[in-house]
C-alpha cells in the first residue's frame, strides 16, 4: 500500500507536502518483502509538491509523489507498486516559512501541535481505508512454484487490494468477511505472463487481447516514446485495459536507416549521448540498440546508458560481436543475434549439408560463447516463432537449427526470455497478439527446454531481468497479485497456458466472461485465445 503526498494549508496560507519516509511512530507491521521494499526507498529524499506545476498524472512535474499503488515514477515503472511504509512513519521536517507581520497568531509550537493532530486524524482515515480494501479469496487451488516446479495442492490465496496478503492450506485458512471467493478446484495458479519482445505501438485493441490472453506485462522493444508514455499513463490510471508496459522508446540505429518516431538514426558518438540522455529524461526503462551503429557510437550509447542507470538491450550491429556486447553489459540479445553473423549458416540447409559452417561456429566455439553469456548474465530472447512469419520458406531449417543450438543454451545455463516480436506488421502475416506468446512457449518446449524452464522464461525470468523479483514473477505473499488461473497444468502440457479461466491483474479480477467480452470487441475469435 502506498500513500499520497499531503498538502497542508494553514489559515495563513502556509503549505507543506510531506512523504512518508521511515517507520518510527505507528507504522503498520511489515512482512519480509515489504520490509525489503521499505529499506530500498527509505533514504529517498522527500519531495515538495508544487501544485502549480502538476502533470496530467496528478503528480508534480519532475517528481514522483506516489498516487496509490500504481504510483508514477521518475523512470518508467522502476519501483512501481512497491510497498511504502505507513503514513504514520517519520516525516521529514519541513518548517513553515518564516513570515514578517504574521497575522496567524499563536506560537510555532501551537502550529506544530495542530499539524500533528491533523496528521493523526488522517491516520485513522487511512486505517479505515486499509480495512475496507477489496478482498478476493482463491480457494482449493493448486499453486505452481515456478522456482522449482513443485505444486502445492488445495491452497487458498487471499488478495487484499493489489497484493497477495495470505497463502495457506485451504482447511487452515479462514476466509474474512465480505470476501469474493473464486473456486479453484481442479485449477492451477501461475504468475502473470510476460511478453518480453513486442512492438505494441500503444494499440488499445492489441493491449486488450494481450491482457485477455493472460499477459500482465510486456517489454516494448521500439516505438514512439510519447505514445507509449501516454498509453502507460492510461493503463496505470485504469482508463485503458492492458498489461503494464516497460518500454525503450525508439530504436537507436545507424545509417542508412531513416529516422521516424520509432527510429532515431545515430551518426556520431555525440548524437548517441544526446539520444540516450533525451530518452532517460523521458523516463524510458531501457535503451534499445539496433543495426547499423558504428563501434564508436555503440560505445557512446553504452557509456551514456550506464551513466544514467539504464540497461541496454537489442541487436548486435555488424561493428560489434556478440561476445563484445556481452562483455560491455548488454542485458539481452534478441532473436538469433546472439550468434556471430557467420554462424547463421547453421540455419541454412544448403550450407550445413555442404559442411560450409565456419570453424568459429563449431561446437567448442559456441560453447565458449554461451558460457561467456552465462558468466556475464546476458539474456537470450530468441522470439523463435516470429521466423515462421518473417521467413516461412525457411522455417523448417531455422527451427531445426535452433533446436540444435538450444541444447547448448541449456547445457551452458544461459538465461532465456520469452518474447514474440509481435507487431501490426507481423499480424498482417498471420501472427496474433497474445496467442503468439503461447506459440513461443510451445516451440521452446519442442526445441528441448523443459516446461518449467519455458514457464520461467515468461514469469520469473522477466521479473529477475528487471530486478523486480520482490514484487513480480512468483505466487508469494506480499507480491503484486498478477495471477493466471488455468484449467490445466502447464508443467504437464505447456499448451495449458492458453486455458485461462480467470485473470488477476494488479488484484483486479477478470473472469472468463469478462475476458470473452474483451475479445468480442476485437477481430480475433475467442476460441483462438482459449
Amino acid at each position: 500500500m502506498s500513500y499520497p503526498c499531503f498538502r497542508v494549508d494553514a489559515e495563513c496560507g502556509h503549505r507543506i507536502c510531506l512523504r512518508a519516509r521511515r517507520q518510527h511512530l505507528i507504522a503498520p507491521a511489515m512482512d519480509g518483502a515489504q520490509l525489503r521494499s521499505h529499506e530500498r526507498v527509505r533514504n529517498q529524499p522527500s519531495l515538495l509538491c508544487d501544485t502549480s506545476h502538476r502533470s496530467s498524472h496528478g503528480s508534480p512535474a519532475g517528481t514522483s509523489c506516489p498516487l496509490g499503488d500504481g504510483m508514477e515514477h521518475p523512470r518508467g515503472y522502476a519501483g512501481l507498486d512497491r510497498t511504502w511504509p505507513g503514513v504514520a512513519g517519520h516525516f521529514r521536517k519541513q518548517p513553515f516559512a518564516k513570515r514578517k507581520n504574521s497575522d496567524c497568531g499563536g506560537s510555532s509550537a501551537m502550529t506544530l501541535r495542530l499539524f500533528y493532530a491533523f496528521m493523526l486524524s488522517l491516520l485513522a482515515t487511512f486505517q479505515v481505508a486499509c480495512n475496507t480494501a477489496s478482498q478476493i479469496a482463491i480457494t482449493h487451488v493448486s499453486i505452481i512454484n515456478v522456482r522449482d516446479g513443485s505444486t502445492m495442492a488445495d491452497m487458498t490465496v487471499l488478495i487484499l487490494g493489489k497484493r497477495i496478503s495470505t497463502i495457506g492450506p485451504s482447511k487452515e485458512t479462514p476466509l474474512p468477511n465480505q470476501v469474493r471467493e473464486v473456486d479453484g478446484r481442479g485449477m492451477f495458479l501461475i504468475p502473470g505472463l510476460w511478453d518480453m519482445h513486442i512492438h505494441s505501438d500503444g494499440d488499445a485493441r492489441a493491449l486488450r487481447i494481450l491482457l485477455a490472453s493472460g499477459i500482465t506485462d510486456i517489454r516494448d522493444m521500439g516505438g514512439d516514446v510519447a505514445k507509449l508514455s501516454e498509453t502507460r499513463r492510461r493503463i496505470v490510471s485504469g482508463d485503458l485495459p492492458g498489461p503494464r508496459i516497460w518500454f525503450a522508446g525508439p530504436r537507436l540505429m545507424g545509417p542508412p536507416a531513416e529516422a521516424d518516431t520509432d527510429v532515431w538514426v545515430i551518426h556520431s558518438p555525440d548524437e548517441a549521448r544526446r539520444a540516450v540522455n533525451s530518452l532517460a529524461d523521458r523516463h524510458v526503462d531501457f535503451i534499445k540498440v539496433h543495426d547499423g551503429l558504428s563501434k564508436d557510437s555503440f560505445l557512446a550509447i553504452v557509456a551514456a546508458a550506464k551513466a544514467r542507470g539504464l540497461p541496454f538491450a537489442g541487436h548486435v550491429p555488424a561493428s560489434m560481436t556478440p561476445i563484445e556486447v556481452s562483455d560491455l553489459g548488454q542485458k539481452s540479445i534478441e532473436h538469433l543475434e546472439f550468434l556471430p553473423k557467420a554462424c547463421l549458416a547453421l540455419f541454412d540447409p544448403e550450407s550445413s549439408s555442404a559442411h560450409r559452417v565456419p570453424t568459429s561456429c563449431e561446437a567448442q566455439s559456441l560453447d565458449a560463447l554461451l558460457h561467456r553469456f552465462a558468466q556475464n548474465d546476458t539474456w537470450i530472447d530468441p522470439t523463435i516463432q516470429s521466423f515462421r512469419y518473417f521467413a516461412p520458406a525457411h522455417w523448417d531449417a531455422i527451427f531445426t537449427g535452433f533446436c540444435e543450438v538450444s541444447k547448448r543454451i541449456r547445457r551452458n545455463h544461459v538465461l532465456i526470455l520469452a518474447g514474440t516480436d509481435w507487431s501490426s506488421f507481423l499480424e498482417e502475416k498471420g501472427a496474433l497478439p497474445g496467442m503468439s506468446l503461447h506459440q513461443e512457449l510451445n516451440l521452446l518446449v519442442q526445441a528441448g527446454f523443459t516446461p518449467l524452464e519455458t514457464l520461467q522464461a515468461a514469469t520469473l525470468n522477466p521479473a529477475n531481468f528487471f530486478g523486480l523479483s520482490d514484487s513480480f514473477g512468483t505466487v508469494e505473499t506480499g507480491k503484486i497479485a498478477d495471477l493466471v488461473l488455468l484449467e490445466g497444468n502447464p508443467l504437464v502440457d505447456i499448451r495449458n497456458t492458453k486455458r485461462v479461466a480467470t485473470l488477476f491483474s494488479g488484484g483486479k479480477l477478470l473472469d472468463r466472461k469478462t475476458l470473452d467480452s474483451m475479445l468480442a470487441t476485437t477481430k480475433v475469435p475467442t476460441k483462438s485465445i482459449q
